[in-house]
């Protein structure tokens, strides 16, 4: 009788195995060949995380510390961008060769999925959940993006799986087992996306306050143990960009549920959304089956049940329940409302209802295996026209065989300007046709160009007509491009300033044109087999100009390319008594060597920079003359460059002159930041349209290069400088912004610490050494610099805010409350 049920039992594990892999093998192949026949665009989402993972790619062959390999993705987690790395290499860059981390995905969600079934109810009830989970809409369609959603919710599930294995193990040591298992899985979901605790919150409070209860004591201190496991894996990229995860929220929470329409929390419409989302997630005939199965059950209906449950359905139910309950109303309690956000909650309603389809038994056993053909028949359905059944049911997730213009755009920029990086502004705003997927493929082609999002509002949208040279747009629909940048798409026919360098067929009959500017920031001319030294050909520059105002300006280089890339040059504009400055990188960091041959890097190269400069306001009149130095940033050595004699005539600026958004976008971008820098020292009231501008111009700059030059040009210029230099102070404040735009907090608190010497009197320059100093994790030195501040302005709010945080993060609770209550 023993042997008997042994045989039984192996034999019914192995038909799990060979279900549960056959269901893996069957999912992912039809996915492939979906994906095969397939070739539309990525969308805004899954173009953003193609690029991520290209990036990442790159961090990888680049690597140069970890402290820069987390800030390649500031804002989102990047295990989905690593573990796609992997298979690119291998099989090439591409989003389908990407999407094969799918195959890792899906297979963790069907193990955790059946664990979890199997440890709550029976083997049973885990592979029919399994099959549930993976079958079901929602998961069909969106196997087949490069979302980080998928990810997330395999991992998650992962988690809770681990998490249940611990809550239900009575062996200690297959529960220290389990719960290091969990620390390392939670570290990996938090890796992946910060929302995984929107849905491990509750189960763990629920496990916490049992634990307690029962007076186990031995598992609060494990549950401690797995928070610090889990450190290990999330710890470096949280401490390097925890200071973006504020911001973050706002934009995709808040400011996203604001421009999408999504209902307001006071309404029931945000609460009862997912719950009219779930028969479109699940399909009804998963949800109708399983549920009528039960009340079959509940009402007697069925024979006695013979299989049985490792644990009592009501102790499984309530676990399932609280993971549940907990996230269905963490996130309908979000701002923002969108089917996937809410995807790691499906496979656990997907073992409520494989729970709830074993309740046919008896002579009603057919209908399990009835409800699964018919599901896998919709779900092949939804992908693929199926003889008789596309007559009524036509293919929801068709494939989409149109011919796209992206890969034509970026190849045309890259033929046009061989030498240097690119950047287009994007008009249109389509699924299949942004700014994003513009990126995505230039990103392919080596990050040769990129594509980014106009402003929204006219004041921005009227500085971009300035800032980008190549500027995309469509005839026909645009779907969510705003009204101004309609307009100025409009405008682009009868512009002067712009030609039109190519046009494309698009698959909805309209046309796609490329706009190039015609006096370009920078072009470059190659000369074969010409060798030269560097030099200044020419500055072409007006006779006269008034001060504080945006100078017109054409600089023309030439020399071999190392020289031309690599280094710096000082340029100064000088009386004898005043100067100002134009210093930048040849090109201003666009020069691109990715398709230079080793043979022609000594060649004479032209680099003609067309672009303007800006003599301060406060400026007298008088002949300017410039002067040229060379600067090498590797050695700190210094060369004059060859040039013609330069000069032009000042007038004095008329009384309050003050520059125009539109007048500063006239500049090159290390001028832009120089102009603006000192708008740190106004406080508060400056911080604003600083950092409005600064948003701009790294859309204009997407590399944001220009932070490296002045931080380089700048750390030069104030090691030579004298204390007296009238400029002195506001090329600190360049400095200071530089860094802290590169997440520099050491080199910051060292360019501030020197700025109040020279400004002792100023309340902000301590406010922020306080301010950088809690970035750093370094409360007791930000109480020191706040108190400073506090001194010389002791009613601003913002420095009594920093100062309750300061003493917050030394455990002075008291002291903390009395200065945040007074806010």
């Amino acid at each position: 009788m023993s042997n008997s049920h042994s045989a039984h039992q192996n034999q019914s594990t192995w038909f799990e195995i060979l279900f549960l892999v056959l269901l893996w093998l069957g999912i992912n192949l039809g996915d492939r060949l979906w994906l095969n026949l397939d070739q539309s665009m990525p969308g805004w989402d899954e173009a953003n995380h193609l690029t991520g993972s290209l990036n990442y790619m790159a961090a990888i062959f680049q690597f140069s510390g970890w402290r820069d390999f987390w800030q390649v993705s500031n804002k989102f987690p990047p295990l989905t961008y690593l573990l796609a790395v992997p298979f690119q290499l291998i099989f090439g860059k591409g989003s389908d060769n990407a999407l094969m981390v799918n195959w890792i995905f899906s297979a963790i969600t069907l193990w955790a999925t059946y664990s979890i079934g199997k440890r709550l109810f029976n083997p049973i009830v885990g592979r029919w959940a399994a099959a549930i989970a993976l079958l079901m809409p929602r998961f069909v369609y969106y196997r087949l993006h490069f979302i980080t959603d998928i990810a997330l919710t395999s991992v998650t599930v992962l988690s809770f799986a681990c998490l249940t294995h611990w809550y239900f193990s009575e062996k200690r040591s297959s529960q220290w087992l389990w719960i290091l298992a969990f620390g390392c899985c939670l570290g990996i979901a938090l890796m992946t996306k910060q929302t995984c605790m929107f849905f491990l919150f509750v189960p763990l409070l629920w496990s916490a306050g049992t634990s307690i209860w029962r007076r186990q004591w031995e598992r609060i201190l494990q549950l401690f143990c797995s928070a610090f496991v889990s450190a290990l894996f999330w710890g470096g990229w949280y401490s390097t960009n925890f200071i973006y995860l504020f911001s973050t929220y706002e934009r995709a929470n808040v400011t996203a549920a604001a421009n999408e329409g999504d209902p307001a929390l006071n309404t029931i419409q945000a609460w009862i959304y997912y719950w009219q989302d779930l028969p479109r997630a699940v399909s009804w005939l998963w949800l109708i089956v399983p549920i009528v199965g039960l009340c079959l059950h509940f009402g007697k209906r069925f024979p006695r049940r013979t299989e049985t449950y490792v644990l009592p359905e009501k102790e499984s139910l309530t676990w399932l329940g609280v993971y549940f309950v907990g996230s269905y109303l963490m996130f309908s309690a979000l701002y923002n409302k969108d089917p996937r956000y809410i995807m790691p909650y499906l496979p656990i309603v997907g073992i409520f209802l494989g729970y709830g389809l074993t309740q046919w038994r008896g002579r009603w056993l057919f209908v399990r295996w009835l409800t699964f053909v018919c599901v896998v028949v919709l779900a092949v359905g939804r992908l693929f026209p199926l003889p008789i059944l596309s007559t009524i049911l036509p293919p929801k997730y068709a494939a989409d065989t149109n011919n796209y213009p992206q890969p034509e755009v970026i190849d045309n920029v890259v033929r046009t300007h061989p030498y240097t990086r690119s950047n287009i502004g994007v008009i249109p705003s389509l699924f299949w046709l942004n700014h994003n997927n513009i990126n995505y493929f230039g990103a392919l082609r080596k990050f040769q160009v990129y594509g980014r999002e106009l402003g929204d509002r006219p004041e921005m949208v009227a500085q971009d007509a300035i800032g980008f040279d190549l500027l995309l747009t469509k005839t026909g629909n645009n779907a969510n491009a705003k009204q101004p940048q309609l307009e100025l798409a409009e405008q682009l026919k009868n512009n002067p300033d712009f030609y039109v360098q190519n046009t494309w067929p698009l698959p909805d009959k309209t046309e796609l044109t490329l706009y190039q500017r015609q006096r370009s920031l920078v072009t470059v001319a190659h000369f074969d087999g010409v060798k030269q030294p560097l030099q200044l050909d020419l500055v072409d520059v007006p006779d006269g100009a008034i001060a504080g105002q945006p100078i017109p300006i054409t600089y023309n280089w030439s020399g071999n390319w190392d020289d031309l890339k690599n280094g710096l040059v000082l340029l100064t504009w000088s009386n004898g008594q005043r100067f100002w400055i134009h210093d930048h990188a040849i090109g201003f960091g666009t020069l691109y060597d990715g398709r230079l041959a080793t043979a022609e890097r000594d060649d004479r190269f032209k680099v003609i920079e067309k672009t303007a400069m800006l003599a301060p306001a406060d400026f007298p009149a008088g002949t300017y003359n410039l002067q040229a130095i060379y600067l090498d940033p590797n050695t700190g050595q210094t060369t004059p460059i060859i040039q013609p004699t330069t000069s032009i005539t000042i007038q004095a600026a008329p009384p309050e002159t003050t520059l125009t958004p539109l007048q500063l976008v006239e500049l090159d971008w290390l001028s832009q930041e120089r102009a603006i820098a000192p708008q740190l020292g106004v406080g508060i009231d400056g911080l604003d349209p600083l950092f409005a501008h600064i948003a701009r111009l790294n859309q204009y700059d997407p590399e944001q290069n220009y932070l490296k030059q002045l931080e380089q040009t700048l750390g030069f210029r104030l090691s030579k400088a004298q204390t007296n230099s009238p400029q002195i102070r506001d090329w600190y404040y360049a400095k200071v912004l530089a860094h802290a735009l590169q997440e520099e907090p050491t080199e910051t608190l060292a360019t501030l610490e020197a700025l109040r010497e020279l400004e002792p009197e100023n309340p902000f320059v301590p406010a922020y050494i306080a301010f950088v100093n809690l970035y750093k994790f370094q409360p007791k030195a930000a109480e020191t610099a706040i108190q400073q501040a506090l001194q010389l302005a002791p009613d601003v709010p913002e420095f009594q805010a920093i100062a309750g945080v300061s003493a917050l993060l030394q455990g002075k609770p008291f002291q903390a409350w009395s200065l945040l209550t007074n806010l």
